[in-house]
């Protein structure tokens, strides 16, 4: 069955929005407890102290001790969540996070497709209490351009579970990953969803507006993780095969 993305992603979002505004009310006191072991990506017992690149809304990047965050960004702890890289051992949980939250196998399907066709990023997995709860994917895209292809990323799927779909969990994910990907030199994000949930991260459809594909540009959003630059792009999107667009 062909991929459609607008559907998958606009479950997502409805179900998640829910959550957008008791995670916008708890955002200061969760940033107070955000927790993280740069080495192992592990709860520290016995402390809570802010983490050091996670302590804004926009976060930041700063040195620490043996090096940048930027190469030691590997999970954070938020209450009792933990954000992490995932591990050959969460393929069989992320395929159920991502049926059960968009009530079938498509997306699911795609994440097995985009890791056979080698065009994942980076996949991360939010837990609590050693049970994965919500998944996020980032893969490689291209913008087509007039005279040459210019790199960017897919944001596809986002999924949580519906009993966790209330706490912000796919938002710490979004923006765990979004992250990830500036320390790693990224420039833009794609995604296809619901403005009023992707506005939230920089998400913009006027951003999106040069760059061609089949889909709603009312729904189809950019995300510069670095200043400007899509500037002066336009261009056809092409999405890993895997999409089957």
């Amino acid at each position: 069955m062909k991929f459609n993305p607008f559907d998958g992603a606009q479950a997502a979002d409805w179900a998640l929005m829910a959550g957008v505004e008791a995670s916008t009310r708890h955002a200061n006191a969760r940033r107070a407890c955000f927790r993280c072991d740069l080495l192992g990506g592990v709860y520290i017992s016995g402390q809570a102290r802010p983490s050091p690149f996670l302590n804004t809304a926009a976060f930041s990047v700063t040195d620490v001790p043996g090096g940048r965050v930027a190469d030691k960004l590997s999970a954070v702890t938020n209450e009792d969540v933990l954000v992490r890289r995932e591990n050959a051992d969460d393929v069989g949980a992320i395929r159920v996070v991502n049926e059960v939250a968009f009530g079938g196998s498509e997306e699911a399907d795609l994440v097995d497709r985009l890791r056979k066709e080698g065009a994942v990023l980076a996949s991360f997995v939010a837990e609590r209490e050693g049970r994965v709860i919500g998944h996020i994917m980032f893969s490689r895209m291209l913008i087509e351009a007039a005279e040459s292809s210019i790199p960017s990323v897919a944001l596809a799927p986002l999924a949580v579970l519906p009993t966790y779909q209330r706490g912000g969990v796919g938002s710490r994910l979004v923006q765990f990953g979004l992250e990830w990907l500036r320390t790693r030199g990224e420039r833009s994000v794609l995604v296809l969803g619901h403005p009023r949930y992707y506005q939230r991260f920089g998400f913009s459809t006027d951003r999106a507006r040069a760059l061609t594909s089949s889909f709603s540009p009312d729904a189809f959003m950019a995300l510069e993780l670095v200043a400007n630059a899509l500037d002066g792009i336009s261009g056809t999107v092409r999405y890993p095969a895997a999409f089957g667009l």
